[in-house]
């Protein structure tokens, strides 16, 4: 019993999804096209990341078109956290595809949600504004 513990374990800490990870997964995620210029909608993904409750930026790049956010808080059962990374593309000077990954930090919590909808939904608001 104690070595399926152990077991346990070691899949549960190793299977953690990292920052790295997050950023390595661009192509995996939720794709939408904006007919907004590439600075109007990373303003409005910023600004979206920033509103949802328990999210901190770790990284941002507007170079790169990348935001990757960490939510860590209200930890239970169900989820333990999730990352979501943001990856903007300029396709021409008024059209912007924006790519929502959003995963849980530790890859066994198949419960935690998914934060895509939200994201897209908040993106929207701020783009009507």
């Amino acid at each position: 019993m104690r070595i399926i513990g152990m077991v346990f374990l070691v899949f549960l800490f190793c299977g953690c999804t990292s920052i790295n990870g997050i950023k390595n997964s661009q192509g995996s995620g939720v794709s939408r096209m904006y007919e907004r210029s590439f600075d109007e909608a990373y303003d409005a993904a910023l600004k979206a990341i920033r509103h949802l409750e328990g999210f901190t930026i770790i990284e941002e790049d507007r170079g790169k078109g990348e935001i990757i956010a960490v939510r860590s808080m209200n930890m239970s059962v169900a989820s333990s956290g999730e990352r979501v990374a943001l990856f903007l593309s300029r396709l021409n000077e008024q059209e912007t595809k924006i790519e929502v990954v959003s995963k849980a930090i530790v890859v066994t919590q198949i419960f935690a949600p998914h934060w895509e909808n939200q994201i897209f939904q908040l993106i929207d608001l701020q783009l009507e504004k």
